[in-house]
């Protein structure tokens, strides 16, 4: 049983240096950890399995790719200042009464604190890390999603999740995607498209929230143009010719200052 203990937390701790420095070498891991090249290679196998990491050429990367994504825990501490200037700016545009439907995003994530001030708000979303904080809110109605639960993301999807999503009709979605490219956004799956297309049909007004790191990177699915949403914020360190390019597709662009 011991041993078993000191396993999970080799594993865990080794999980933990990944995320934090993006990419690692075997080489780096066998050292940094005192254990074999046999050993290092046993771990990353099941850390990728967890879909924590994934392995590449000589090392491991929590790196998002076009047909990967990263755990949340990893997406989580990515531009946590960036996204907490624009989701500070994206309440600007709520107001009391309002009801919302929030993806599973970690860029929205950083919008509930703010929720405090407001006196009356309906959410409506699967996400478990959002869930937990807004029963801190007495002040906000919350109502939650059901559907297969996937940890990778922490919230739930498929035809539940999809079905209670169309019998609700919402003031404002609010999502942020995996990447933008050209006037679109993209997905990694077809069940999160779908819950978040079904949460833009089935409210009257959208905003997608961006983060510099969704234009570093390529995504499989289209999920939207950009043009779709009636505002769109980005932080202040995405690139000028990208900032270009949103102004002219977007109706209404909006950039988070530092």
């Amino acid at each position: 049983m011991g041993r078993a203990i000191d396993v999970k937390e080799r594993q865990t701790n080794i999980a933990d240096y990944i995320l934090a420095n993006g990419f690692v070498t075997v080489d780096e891991l066998i050292e940094k950890f005192n254990i074999s090249r046999m050993t290092v290679h046993r771990d990353l196998d099941y850390l990728e399995r967890a879909q924590l990491i994934q392995k590449v050429r000589n090392g491991a990367s929590a790196q998002p790719s076009n047909i990967f994504e990263s755990d949340f825990a990893y997406r989580e501490r990515v531009n946590i200042h960036q996204k907490e200037e624009i989701c500070k700016l994206a309440t600007t545009f709520l107001h009391d009464g309002m009801s919302i439907f929030l993806d599973d995003s970690t860029t929205v994530i950083p919008l509930i604190p703010h929720l405090r001030k407001f006196k009356s708000l309906t959410v409506v979303t699967s996400c478990l890390p959002a869930i937990i904080e807004i029963t801190q809110i007495p002040e906000v109605n919350l109502i939650v999603l059901g559907g297969i639960y996937k940890h990778k993301y922490r919230s739930s999807y498929g035809y539940f999740s999809v079905s209670a999503i169309n019998k609700i009709h919402a003031d404002m979605t609010i999502l942020s995607p995996h990447s933008y490219k050209t006037g679109s956004i993209f997905e990694y799956e077809q069940d999160v498209i779908s819950a978040k297309r079904a949460m833009l049909e089935n409210s009257e007004k959208s905003m997608v929230l961006m983060d510099n790191s969704k234009f570093k990177q390529t995504t499989l699915y289209l999920l939207a143009k950009i043009s779709e949403f009636d505002h769109v914020i980005i932080d202040s360190d995405v690139p000028e010719n990208v900032i270009k390019d949103l102004e002219n597709q977007s109706k209404d662009l909006q950039i988070a200052k530092a």
